[in-house]
């Protein structure tokens, strides 16, 4: 409920997700989809404890990527980044722009272009974006056709589209599912700071959505990078604090589907041509 601001690769394992993924893969029609590497503190429950250890591993993995070298497209930016995580990537790219439907993204600091409208509805330029970014977003998405198709006609041939998001299959999205169907998540956000009142359907969470959705547009391949976080017993009442934990530590630390949170992306087919270096003109 935090508010950011707002395929197989070939053969062998890779150890970033910018490489070469490893060879299990399920075949969806054209696109292939594989998973990445898990967390180098995977086994360590005490070390996944710490938020911020794994915050600094997710965008480490997106920063190795060449592309957020070039023009860079940051979907629900919202008026700025305050996650000492992602807030490094704005320094890499050449160029970075941003879209969002709330007045705030007039007020971000680090833009050179940016549009308030919904990503959807953007009249954003096709084939420009090297790399687009959506932190903490996609599962606010409503009609996931709609958006992938966006996402596709914006990124240049080989570019690649990265979400960080909780994952569908967790219990904690399925308790956010139940506060909105009660109407109780407005209670909730209305006592706590931090949280938001957008609604959440996830539904881009899963790899089946994921893989359905990203082909129908007509990405090539995905790779999906599920990782454990302990952390969401702070949205529980003091007193139960321990169901999730106990959760965690049976389940939700085993089951890849039952880790709490989901780094993936998709790449558009086409060799990748470059970065882009920044335009001296915005548009």
């Amino acid at each position: 409920m935090q508010q950011h601001g707002q395929q197989s690769q070939g053969k062998g394992r890779g150890a970033r997700l910018g490489d070469q993924a490893p060879d299990i893969a399920v075949t969806m029609k054209s696109m292939r989809v594989s998973y990445g590497p898990k967390l180098p503190m995977h086994g360590d429950y005490a070390a996944l404890r710490d938020h911020h250890r794994i915050g600094q591993w997710v965008a480490d993995r997106i920063a190795e990527d060449p592309r957020f070298r070039g023009r860079v497209l940051d979907v629900g930016c919202g008026g700025g980044t305050q996650n000492p995580h992602i807030r490094p990537l704005y320094d890499l790219p050449a160029r970075i722009d941003g879209v969002d439907p709330s007045p705030g993204v007039h007020e971000h600091p680090f833009l050179a272009s940016r549009w308030q409208a919904p990503f959807e509805e953007a009249d954003l330029p096709a084939d420009a974006y090297d790399a687009l970014l959506a932190f903490n977003v996609v599962e606010h998405v409503d009609r996931p056709d709609r958006f992938m198709a966006q996402a596709y006609r914006v990124l240049k041939p080989g570019g690649r589209f990265y979400a960080v998001t909780p994952t569908g299959t967790h219990p904690f999205a399925w308790t956010v599912r139940l506060l909105q169907a009660l109407r109780l998540k407005e209670r909730l956000v209305a006592s706590r700071e931090g949280w938001n009142d957008y609604p959440a359907w996830y539904r881009l969470n899963s790899r089946g959505a994921i893989a359905r959705h990203g082909d129908a547009a007509g990405f090539e391949r995905a790779q999906l990078t599920y990782h454990p976080t302990l952390q969401w017993h702070q949205y529980f009442p003091r007193p139960l604090r321990f169901a999730p934990a106990a959760f965690d530590y049976a389940l939700g630390l085993r089951l890849r589907p039952l880790h709490a949170r989901l780094l993936f992306y998709l790449e558009k087919p086409g060799p990748w041509p470059g970065p882009s270096g920044a335009d001296p003109t915005p548009s």
